[in-house]
């Protein structure tokens, strides 16, 4: 006789989430040759009399900071958020917690407006009927708004009136209620949410609202048992409808 399947059954069952292991190359050149590079641009603008020269001079300038200021996505993981072009998105190599790589997501501009994200997507069959728990290690610089992990179940796809589709949401949990702001050294946050035999996908990532930057590492994907308390909101009737709470 078979046994029915517990809902919620621990395994041993773990995704790391790793970042690309590539050479340092870029942050090595950002520390040494930028500013080298910026004081001959100062010194070249200063002693020119030619305008156009000045012009094409700085022009130089930006275009050869930004490439090696800019960050490499790593493999397996894209960037997006409802503010994607305020924010730069990537990998910070040697910025980790132990001296390895870490993710990262970085204002461009003071008054950055929406959020910026960077996310991986992986197929539910495996997690169905079981309770998953992300981890990771953050840390904050100078972060207005505030920053934090997500991790998002997601239904069947349904049809819009514009002719799109779109995963329909069944929980989710974006630390918003105890998130980071300001400066902190790198914090240990956990997410857990029960993933129901309705599930399509698991989107999972970090998140920055705001001006500041934010770094992400040691990022875990696991199934836990039920013991293990639900951090996340999942609607089940009609809540707030007087918007006074």
């Amino acid at each position: 006789m078979l046994r029915p399947r517990s809902f919620y059954a621990p395994t041993a069952e773990k995704t790391a989430l790793p970042y690309q292991q590539s050479p340092p190359w870029r942050t090595y050149a950002t520390r040494i040759l930028v500013p080298i590079f910026s004081l001959f641009c100062i010194f070249t603008t200063q002693f020119s009399v030619n305008m156009k020269a000045r012009i094409i001079t700085l022009t130089l300038a930006l275009l050869t900071v930004g490439l090696l200021t800019s960050y490499d996505m790593p493999k397996g993981w894209t960037a997006g958020g409802t503010g994607r072009n305020y924010y730069e998105i990537g990998i910070d190599y040697g910025a980790g917690q132990s001296g390895k790589n870490a993710g990262t997501i970085r204002s461009i501009f003071k008054e950055a407006r929406g959020d910026g994200e960077m996310r991986q997507s992986i197929d539910a069959d495996n997690y169905k009927r079981k309770r998953v728990r992300l981890t990771g290690y953050l840390k904050t610089k100078n972060v207005d708004n505030w920053a934090g992990l997500y991790l998002r179940i997601n239904g069947p796809k349904q049809k819009l009136a514009d002719g799109t589709e779109k995963h329909s949401l069944i929980s989710r949990d974006n630390m918003y209620n105890r998130s980071l702001k300001g400066t902190n050294a790198y914090t240990r946050c956990e997410l857990v949410l029960d993933v129901p035999d309705s599930a399509d996908n698991i989107v999972y990532g970090a998140i920055l609202t705001g001006p500041g930057q934010l770094w992400f590492d040691r990022m875990k994907l696991e199934i836990v048992g039920s013991d293990v308390p639900v951090t996340g909101s999942k609607l089940t009737k009609p809540t707030n409808m007087d918007f006074e709470e």
